[in-house]
């Protein structure tokens, strides 16, 4: 039996559109979404005489994500920022309540989901409002900078 290959024409998401879900729970005008980076650390061992270092793998880390949102009246994200980091909250509320899962789902052109990436414990570590433009209007972005303790991406059929 002949063995014959076959050519897998793999399509970039060239015209990608995301949701962003916080909680569950929509939020709009979201514009960009930085990279979703992990790193598993790989542990050298040596047994008995042995030459050379094995390799396994060791504790993995996730790198903060960034995520642009246009200026809007969607106050989710702000006021999420806004719990984690007031001194009037740090007392009355628990660490792990201000802990918040979100859901980003990578869309093609005819916005079928392809992509849904899910970031579990995630807490808002710092914010930047980008300068008005000349005639100060609301066209202004917020970047916010988000750390997460794991990730899970799963990659949907068109």
């Amino acid at each position: 039996m002949a063995i014959v290959p076959v050519t897998v024409r793999s399509i970039p998401l060239t015209n990608a559109f995301f949701e962003l879900y916080l909680d569950q729970e929509l939020v709009a005008a979201v514009t960009a979404i930085g990279a979703i980076k992990s790193s598993v650390a790989a542990n050298a061992s040596k047994s008995g005489t042995q030459l050379y270092s094995v390799y396994s793998p060791g504790a993995v880390t996730y790198e903060a994500c960034e995520i642009k949102q246009a200026q809007v009246l969607d106050v989710a994200l702000p006021n999420w920022f806004e719990l984690v980091h007031s001194p009037v909250s740090a007392g009355r509320i628990s660490i792990d309540d201000m802990k918040k899962d979100i859901l980003i789902k990578v869309n093609d052109s005819q916005m079928r989901p392809r992509i849904q990436h899910e970031l579990y414990a995630c807490l808002p570590t710092s914010i930047a409002w980008d300068a008005l433009d000349s005639n100060a209007e609301a066209n202004t972005f917020l970047s916010f900078t988000i750390q997460y303790e794991y990730s899970q991406t799963k990659y949907l059929e068109a």
